[in-house]
């Protein structure tokens, strides 16, 4: 058997530079790194566990299976659902799974000892999504009835429905300080809410067709969105506005998720390719300073900061630039907020 995994790093908008060929044959006698058998029919979703230790997975046989790694030894078989299983979800303490599909249902698993500690019901349509807050106590899904939910998974309970998708949705993403909830899914926009309060703030708007999967990156500033176009899209959470359009696959885009470092993105096509992208730099961004208070709870000042920025900058598609071009023009109070790498850049 011939497997062939095509990475293509590309910085920017470029699609013909630094691409690589790497492949993995699995017949010709090199290293295998790890062989996971055990399910009975397809797997369509995974997670891995925060300490890389431990693989879960979801497949049309009805179950989640458990595996270390990277030796592929089965650890357990979480056994419950009674239809297929379309998305699965690790915990960032590393303690649960959640698992959910075609049979309305989330299960929270513990993971340690392979028992079921909830179901969670509520939803009218299967379920095609799942997310963890990042403390580990809630968990947003998505299903085909076109809502999200929040679930409270310590006291075992839907705390909030988002009824705003005119179709099936497909992604959620909780942002890094878990403040920001965003789903994708039969529209064209990416949509957003503070997680806290429920309260919608401004999409994201940019997609010819459906959107299937969106991610934040690991510090939030920005939030990657791909689909039916071919295109991937990168966005400035704290301005709303595009910063990249990645190019070149030539197939609908099904997944999406940024590197540790957030300095990479990588992304999964129908046209059969992995490709790597180097991620534009908003570090020095003076409009990201502000996003926290895009977040529903950043200070005041921080808040009073960015809306006096987009007010003076109002239009204007570069709006880190031109804050530097009129820092003489802000308040004390958000020059300070901004700070003096701002200034300095």
């Amino acid at each position: 058997m011939r497997l062939t995994f095509r990475a293509e790093v590309m910085p920017g908008r470029e699609t013909d530079q630094r691409t690589y060929e790497v492949e993995r044959v699995l017949s010709s006698g090199r290293i295998e790194l790890a062989n996971f058998k055990g399910h009975t029919d397809a797997i369509v979703t995974m997670a891995l566990s925060p300490d890389g230790k431990i693989l879960a997975t979801g497949a049309y046989d009805r179950t989640v299976r458990l595996w270390e790694v990277p030796t592929g030894k089965p650890l357990a078989i979480l056994s419950g659902h009674t239809n297929v299983i379309r998305a699965v979800a690790y915990a960032p303490d590393g303690k649960t799974v959640a698992s959910a599909g075609y049979d309305r249902t989330i299960k929270i698993w513990d993971v340690a000892t392979a028992k079921e500690l909830a179901t969670l019901t509520g939803h009218t349509g299967g379920i095609k999504a799942l997310a963890y807050s990042p403390d580990s106590r809630a968990v947003a899904s998505g299903s085909i009835d076109g809502t999200v939910k929040l679930w409270d998974v310590t006291v075992r309970k839907e705390i909030a429905t988002i009824d705003v998708h005119t179709g099936p949705v497909h992604s959620v993403a909780f942002s890094a300080d878990g403040m920001l909830l965003a789903s994708a899914g039969a529209s064209k926009d990416v949509q957003v809410w503070e997680a806290r309060s429920g309260k919608e703030l401004n999409p994201f708007k940019g997609h010819t067709r459906w959107v299937r999967f969106c991610a934040f990156s690991p510090d939030g500033r920005m939030l990657a969105s791909a689909g039916l176009d071919n295109v991937v899209r990168l966005w400035d959470v704290a301005t709303r506005k595009e910063v990249a359009e990645l190019t070149g696959h030539r197939r609908r885009i099904h997944f999406v998720t940024f590197s540790h470092s957030g300095r990479q993105l990588a992304t999964a096509g129908m046209d059969r390719t992995v490709r790597l992208w180097d991620t534009p730099d908003l570090t020095h961004s003076p409009a990201s300073r502000t996003s926290e208070a895009s977040g529903g709870g950043g200070s005041g000042v921080r808040a009073a900061c960015r809306a006096e920025s987009e007010k003076l900058c109002a239009g204007e598609e570069r709006l880190g630039q031109c804050l530097r071009a009129h820092m003489d023009q802000l308040s004390a109070d958000c020059k300070a907020t901004l700070g003096s790498g701002g200034r300095n850049q």
